[in-house]
C-alpha cells in the first residue's frame, strides 16, 4: 500500500511538472508573440509566425487563422501550417452555424471537438473532412469586420437573430486540429485565447495605423485650409498644416508653425468685428464660423470661411482646436458682382417704366416720339446731347436733336465721311467713348474740332434688317467712370423701339398707299373685266352669277341679264357635259384650279362653237364659286383643220401627199405584220414625157393635167383605196386589203387604160402615158408579170418601214421606164440588184476618179489586155523605144485607169498617122470595166469632167514625147525620102465638157504642161452634141480651131445629122461610125454588087467630106477586103482590129517604130 500510494503521489508530481512546464512554454509563447506585435512586425507576416507557433508549442498537425469576409457568409483562410498546398490565402470556409468555425463565431464561445466523425453539433466543412480531422479547438478572434451591406442583410436574417452583437466583436476564428483522437485542455483554450486577443490587438492597430495613413491623405488632398492648434501653450500657435493652407495661403508649413492665426490680417484689422468673435469663441474652448478677409503671402486678400472645432481628451480637458478654412473669394466677388447687378437692375427697371410710358404712347408723328427718346435718353445717360439721324448713303439727315449747340437743328444735312458717328455705321454696332480726344483717328474729326465732344455712346437704328440711321448721346466732359453694359443694352433697346416706330410708320404708310392700289386696281380690273375681248364668268351652285358683254355675246345673249342665274349645263354641250360636271366638282369641292382645255358649247341660236375654258377658285359675295374664262377659237379650229387638210393634202390636186401617205402606209405595214391574212399593194406612176408639155403648152396646162390625171385616179379605185400626189408628175396609189397581186396588176391596167384616153385641154387634145412600179406586201414575181399563173409561188421582201416599200416601187417604175414606158413592172430582187449594182458603180467610179489611188488586180483579165501601169526595167525593152516613153519624173500617180492608144493608118501604106485615145478602167475586184458601161455613168454624174481632162493630159504628154524623139528615131531608120507626115493624137470630148464653162483654159493649161503642138491635137465629138447645144459649141470649136487644134466629127451619120448645119461647122475630120464599114460583108466585094446600100452611104458620106475639103477616117475595119474597099471609095485613112487594138503606151511605141 505505501509503495501504491507512493507511486501515485509520483505520478500526480511528474503531471504538475508536466503541466508546469507546459503552462511556461505557452506563456512563453504568447509573450514572444506579444512582443512581436509590439515590435510592429507586418500583420501578415505575424499571422504566418502566430500559427507556426502555436502549432509547435501545442504539438498540433494543423493551425488555422480564419478572418470572416464583409459579406458575413464565409471565412478566408488568411494563414495556417499543415494545409493542403494552395489552400492558405486562397481557400474560403462557409461561416455558417454548420461548420465548426461558423458554430463558434455564432456562440462566441471557444468549441472543443473530441471526434468530428461522431460530432452532433455541426457536420464540419469538407476543409476538415478532406483533412482527415478527428479533433480539435476553435476559439473567436475579437475585434470588427468591415460591415457592407450584404452583411447588415446576412446578420438580419432569421436564422442570425439578434447576432450582431457578438458578430460584430468577432473579426474571426482560431482553430487547431489534430487526425488523432485528443482532449485538448483548458488551459489550450486559455492559451489560444491568449494567443486571439494578442492577433486581435495588433489587428487592431494595424487598422488605426491605416486608418490614420487614410485621414491623413484626406486632409492632404482637402482644398480647404486645415490647421490644428495648441491652447495648452501660450498665443495658442500651429502644430499642423495641410497642403490645401499652404495652396490658400501661400506660405508653406514650416513658415506657418509656431505661429498664431492672427499673421494672416494686418494689425488695423485684428481687432475688428469680424475677427472678435473667434477670439471669444478660443477663449470660451467652443466651437465657431466666421467670414474673415486674410491676406495671402502675395499681399493679395481673399476671403475664406473660417470655423473652428475644440478637441478634448477622455479627461474632458482642452487639448487643441481645429480650425478650417475654406476659400469663398470668387463667391464674395460673385456677391459684390451680384449686388451691384442687382443695383444695376433697380436703375434698369426705372429706366424701362420710362421708356414703357414713351413705347405705348400713341404719338401723332415721329418727330414728336423722337423729342421724348432724347428726353429721356439724356436723363439716364446723364449726357446733355441727343440725336436721331437717317443714313442716305454719304448723306447724314438730323431728324431730331436735343443739343445746346445751334449748329446742330433738324433736317440739317452732313457728310457722314466727316462725322465722328461714321464709326458706328463702318462697325454696324454700338460704339462708346469716354475720353474722344484720345483717339487718334476721332480727333483728327471734324465733329471733334468743332464740338470738343468727348463722351459719346451710339448705336445703330436697325429697320427691316437694314441700318436706318442712328441714335447717339454725348457730352464735352470726359466721362470718369466708363458706361455700363446695361448702359449699352438701354441705348440698344431704346434704337429697337425706334426702329419698331419707324418700320410701323413706314408700313402704315405703305398698307395706304396698297389700299389705294388695291382700289384702283378694282376699279381697273372691274373695268378690263367688263371691257374684255374674252369671255369671263363667275359660276356658283350650277347658276351663272355673273358674267360680262364679251361672254353674253359669246352665248348669243344680247345682255348679261340673260344669262344671269341660267343654268351653266344649259350651254354644254352633250359630249362634254360628264367632263364638265368634273371640272366643276373639281375646282368648287377640292379647289383647285382648272387648266386650259377645249371643248364645245351651244349658243342661244343652237350655233355650237369650239372654245377654250379654263376655271380657278373664287369666292363670289362669301360664297364658294369658280371664276371661268371662255375663249371663242371656232375660227382658229377651222384655220386649224385646214392648215392640217394643207399640210396632209396637195395643194393642186388636193390629194393626200407624200407625208399622208407614208403614214398610212406604215399603218398597212403594222396591220400587215398583226393579220396573217391582210394583204395590199403599192402603185407608183410616173407620167412619161410630162416635161413635154410643160415646156410645150406651159405650166398652166401642165397643172391642168396633173388635175385632170387625179380625178380619173379616183374613179379607178375604190373608196378605201389611196392616192397620193408625191410631187411633179409622181403618183401613188396604195391598194388596200387584196386577196392577191392580180388584182394590184389589173388595177395597174385600169389606170393605164384610163390615163390613156385623150385629155381636151384649153382647146389641145393631150395624150399621155404611165410607167407604173407594183410592190406587193406578201406576194411578188421574179419572171413575166403576165405570168398570172405564178403569183402565188414567190415571197415577197419583209418591209419595216414605208420608205423601203417606196423605193423599190421606184425601182420597178424606173425599170418600166427603160423597157419602153406606157407599161408595169412588178418589183422583184433582181432589179434591186441591178439598182445596187448601179449605186457600187457610181461609188467605185468616184472613188477612182477622185478618190485615192489602188493597187491593180489583173486576175482574170485576157492575156492581151493585160496592162503595166509601171514602166518596164530597161533590158526588158528594145532599147530604141527608150526614148519614146515617159520617164519615171514625168508619171502622174498611178490610178484604175490606163490611157490605151489605137493606131490611125494611112490606108494606102498603112503607116501610122497619129493614134486616138481611149481610156480603160482596170477595177482592184472585178478587173477590166467595159467603157460603155461606165462612160455613160461618168457623164450622168459629171465624173466625166475630171476624167477627161486626165485622159487628155495623159494623151498629150505621150504625143509630146513621141514627137520629140519623131525625127531621130526615124533618122536612124534611115528614112531619107520624102517628108514626115506630123504624128497626131486623137481625144474624144463629152457633152458636159463641150459646156463646160473653163474648157479653153482647161486645154490651154494641159498644152502649155505638156508642151504638146497644138496643130497635132485633134479633139472628136459627135454630131449630136453639136446639135443639142449648137451656139454654144459652135463658139467653142471656133476657139479650139484659132488655137491650132483639129476637129472631128465621130459617129458620123449615125446620131443627129443636119447636113444644113455641117458645112458651118469648123472642123477637119469626118469619121465614118464603125456600124456601116462592119455591114461590108464579102458578097458586097462582088463588081456587080458595088452599088449596094452600105457601099453607097460610105461613098456619099466620102463624097461629102471631100466636097467640103475635110478628111475621112473609117472606124472598125477589121478585114482587108474592107480595107481594099474603103481605099477604091478614095478613104484615106482608117483604123481597126485589121491594124492593130488599142494598146498600152508601151506597145504604141513599139508599133510606131515598127511602122
Amino acid at each position: 500500500m505505501k509503495t501504491t500510494g507512493k507511486i501515485s503521489q509520483e505520478h500526480i508530481e511528474h503531471q504538475l511538472l508536466a503541466n508546469l512546464q507546459a503552462q511556461a512554454k505557452q506563456q512563453a509563447a504568447v509573450a514572444d508573440l506579444g512582443q512581436r506585435a509590439l515590435a510592429g512586425l507586418d500583420l501578415s507576416i505575424l499571422l504566418d509566425e502566430a500559427v507556426s507557433l502555436i502549432a509547435e508549442t501545442l504539438d498540433v498537425e494543423y493551425c488555422k487563422v480564419l478572418e470572416l469576409m464583409p459579406n458575413g457568409h464565409a471565412f478566408f483562410l488568411r494563414a495556417g501550417v499543415g494545409w493542403h498546398r494552395g489552400l492558405v490565402g486562397y481557400a474560403n470556409v462557409s461561416a455558417s452555424q454548420q461548420s465548426q468555425a461558423g458554430y463558434t463565431l455564432f456562440t462566441q464561445k471557444p468549441v472543443i471537438v473530441e471526434d468530428l466523425w461522431v460530432e452532433t453539433r455541426f457536420p464540419g466543412t469538407p476543409l476538415l473532412h478532406n483533412h482527415r480531422i478527428v479533433s480539435g479547438v476553435s476559439v473567436v478572434i475579437p475585434g470588427t469586420v468591415e460591415e457592407t451591406p450584404y452583411f447588415q442583410e446576412y446578420l438580419s436574417t432569421e436564422h442570425h437573430s439578434s447576432p450582431s452583437k457578438k458578430s460584430q466583436s468577432s473579426w474571426g476564428v482560431l482553430g487547431v486540429h489534430t487526425r488523432q483522437y485528443r482532449q485538448f485542455t483548458q488551459d489550450d483554450v486559455h492559451f489560444l485565447e491568449s494567443v486571439a486577443n494578442v492577433l486581435a490587438s495588433a489587428i487592431e492597430r494595424h487598422r488605426s495605423e491605416e486608418w490614420m495613413q487614410v485621414m491623413k491623405r484626406a486632409i492632404d488632398s482637402s482644398n480647404n485650409g486645415i490647421i490644428i492648434t495648441d491652447p495648452t501653450q501660450p498665443n495658442n500657435p500651429i502644430i499642423f498644416a495641410n497642403s490645401g493652407f499652404e495652396k490658400v495661403t501661400g506660405y508653406s508649413r514650416e513658415e506657418v508653425l509656431g505661429k498664431n492665426c492672427r499673421f494672416l490680417q494686418r494689425e488695423e484689422e485684428q481687432n475688428g468685428l469680424r475677427v472678435d468673435p473667434v477670439k471669444q469663441a478660443i477663449i470660451e474652448g467652443r466651437s465657431c464660423n466666421q467670414v474673415i478677409q486674410n491676406y495671402r503671402k502675395d499681399g493679395t486678400p481673399f476671403w475664406n470661411d473660417f470655423s473652428i472645432s475644440p478637441v478634448h481628451n477622455t479627461k474632458g480637458h482642452l487639448t487643441h482646436f481645429i480650425g478650417i478654412q475654406a476659400d469663398i473669394t470668387k463667391r464674395k466677388y460673385y456677391e459684390i458682382a451680384l449686388q451691384k447687378k442687382s443695383q444695376d437692375l433697380t436703375k434698369f427697371i426705372s429706366c424701362l417704366k420710362d421708356l414703357h410710358k414713351i413705347s405705348t404712347r400713341i404719338y401723332r408723328s415721329l418727330p414728336e416720339m423722337f423729342a421724348d427718346y432724347l428726353q429721356a435718353g439724356c436723363k439716364i445717360f446723364d449726357l446733355p446731347m441727343g440725336g436721331i439721324t437717317q443714313i442716305e448713303g454719304d448723306c447724314y439727315h438730323i431728324q431730331a436733336v436735343k443739343s445746346y449747340l445751334e449748329e446742330l437743328q433738324p433736317e440739317d444735312q452732313f457728310n457722314l465721311s466727316k462725322r465722328y458717328c461714321k464709326t458706328v455705321i463702318q462697325q454696324r454696332k454700338t460704339m462708346i467713348f469716354t475720353q474722344m480726344d484720345l483717339e487718334v483717328e476721332i480727333s483728327k474729326n471734324l465733329d471733334h474740332q468743332n464740338w470738343k465732344l468727348e463722351s459719346y455712346i451710339g448705336t445703330p437704328i436697325w429697320v427691316n434688317g437694314v441700318i436706318y440711321g442712328i441714335l447717339d448721346f454725348a457730352s464735352p466732359q470726359v466721362r470718369t467712370q466708363g458706361f455700363e453694359s446695361l448702359e449699352r443694352e438701354i441705348i440698344e433697346l431704346m434704337a429697337e423701339s425706334i426702329g419698331r416706330f419707324i418700320a410701323t410708320h413706314q408700313t402704315q404708310q405703305k398698307q395706304a398707299q396698297a389700299e389705294v392700289a388695291l382700289r384702283e386696281s378694282e376699279e381697273r380690273y372691274r373695268r378690263l373685266v367688263e371691257l374684255s375681248p374674252e369671255a369671263i364668268a363667275v359660276h356658283s351652285q350650277g347658276k351663272f352669277m355673273y358674267i360680262n358683254y364679251a361672254g353674253a355675246k359669246l352665248l348669243g345673249a344680247n345682255s348679261a341679264d340673260e344669262i344671269i342665274g341660267e343654268s351653266i349645263y344649259k350651254f354644254i354641250h352633250p359630249e362634254y357635259l360628264s367632263l364638265v360636271q368634273n371640272r366643276i366638282h373639281k375646282t368648287e369641292k377640292k379647289r383647285l384650279a382648272i387648266p386650259l382645255e377645249e371643248q364645245k358649247l351651244i349658243r342661244f341660236d343652237g350655233k355650237v362653237i369650239d372654245v377654250e375654258v379654263a376655271g380657278i377658285p373664287a369666292t363670289y359675295q362669301g360664297k364658294i364659286a369658280t371664276q371661268v374664262i371662255i375663249r371663242d377659237i371656232t375660227i382658229r379650229k377651222q384655220v386649224e383643220s385646214q392648215l392640217i387638210y394643207e399640210a396632209s393634202h396637195d395643194a393642186l390636186t388636193h390629194l393626200p401627199n407624200r407625208s399622208f401617205f407614208n403614214e398610212q402606209l406604215r399603218k398597212a405595214l403594222q396591220r400587215s405584220k398583226k393579220e396573217f391574212n391582210y394583204q395590199f399593194a403599192l402603185l407608183f406612176l410616173d407620167l412619161d414625157r410630162f416635161k413635154v408639155v410643160n415646156d410645150s403648152l406651159g405650166h398652166l396646162i401642165g397643172d391642168q393635167l396633173l388635175i385632170e390625171i387625179a380625178h380619173r385616179l379616183e374613179t379607178c379605185v375604190n373608196s378605201h383605196d389611196i392616192i397620193a400626189r408625191l410631187g411633179g408628175d409622181e403618183f401613188t396609189v396604195l391598194l388596200d386589203n387584196i386577196q392577191s397581186c392580180r388584182e394590184a396588176v389589173l388595177m395597174a391596167e385600169k389606170i393605164h387604160d384610163t390615163l390613156s384616153q385623150p385629155f381636151y385641154l384649153e382647146g389641145h387634145n393631150i395624150f399621155t402615158t404611165v410607167s407604173i412600179g407594183i410592190v406587193p406586201s406578201q406576194k411578188t414575181l421574179t419572171g413575166d408579170p403576165k405570168d398570172l399563173q405564178n403569183y402565188q409561188n414567190y415571197q415577197c421582201i419583209l418591209y419595216n418601214n414605208p420608205e423601203d416599200l417606196l423605193r423599190d416601187a421606184d425601182i420597178a417604175m424606173y425599170r418600166a421606164k427603160e423597157k419602153g414606158r406606157s407599161r408595169y413592172e412588178l418589183f422583184d430582187l433582181t432589179m434591186q440588184e441591178h439598182t445596187l449594182a448601179l449605186l457600187r458603180l457610181e461609188t467605185d467610179l468616184r472613188h477612182a476618179i477622185l478618190g485615192s489611188a489602188k493597187s491593180l488586180n489583173f486576175n482574170g483579165l485576157e492575156s492581151q489586155e493585160i496592162l503595166s501601169l509601171e514602166t518596164a526595167q530597161p533590158q526588158s525593152l528594145n532599147q530604141s523605144i527608150l526614148p519614146l516613153l515617159p520617164s519615171q519624173n514625168n508619171c502622174i500617180d498611178p490610178t484604175e485607169f490606163v490611157v490605151y492608144y489605137q493606131p490611125i493608118v494611112k490606108l494606102p501604106t498603112a503607116k501610122v498617122v497619129g493614134f486616138e485615145a481611149l481610156v480603160r478602167w482596170i477595177h482592184p475586184t472585178r478587173g477590166l470595166v467595159s467603157p460603155g458601161e461606165f462612160i455613160p455613168l461618168a457623164e450622168e454624174t459629171g465624173l466625166i469632167i475630171p476624167l477627161g481632162s486626165w485622159i487628155l493630159k495623159q494623151a498629150c504628154q505621150q504625143l509630146t514625147i513621141w514627137q520629140q524623139s519623131y525625127d531621130q528615131v526615124w533618122e536612124k531608120q534611115d528614112i531619107q525620102n520624102g517628108a514626115v507626115p506630123p504624128l497626131t493624137m486623137s481625144v474624144n470630148l463629152s457633152s458636159q465638157q463641150v459646156v463646160q464653162s473653163n474648157l479653153l483654159e482647161t486645154i490651154d493649161q494641159i498644152l502649155a504642161e505638156t508642151n504638146c503642138n497644138p496643130h497635132c491635137l485633134k479633139l472628136e465629138i459627135t454630131e449630136s452634141i453639136i446639135m443639142k447645144n449648137f451656139q454654144t459649141s459652135v463658139v467653142v470649136l471656133d476657139e479650139l480651131r484659132n488655137r491650132g487644134i483639129q476637129l472631128s466629127i465621130d459617129d458620123f451619120g449615125t446620131g443627129y445629122s443636119s447636113l444644113s448645119y455641117l458645112h458651118q461647122f469648123p472642123i477637119n475630120t469626118l469619121k465614118v461610125d464603125q456600124s456601116f464599114v462592119r455591114r461590108l460583108q464579102p458578097k458586097t466585094f462582088n463588081s456587080l454588087e458595088k452599088s449596094s446600100q452600105q457601099i453607097q452611104i460610105i461613098r456619099a458620106i466620102v463624097t461629102l467630106a471631100h466636097n467640103l475639103d475635110l478628111d475621112v477616117i473609117a472606124e472598125g475595119i477589121e478585114t482587108d477586103e474592107q480595107r481594099q474597099l474603103l481605099q477604091e471609095l478614095d478613104c484615106e485613112m482608117g483604123q481597126g482590129y485589121l491594124f492593130s487594138k488599142p494598146l498600152n503606151p508601151e506597145q504604141a511605141t513599139q508599133f510606131l517604130l515598127n511602122s
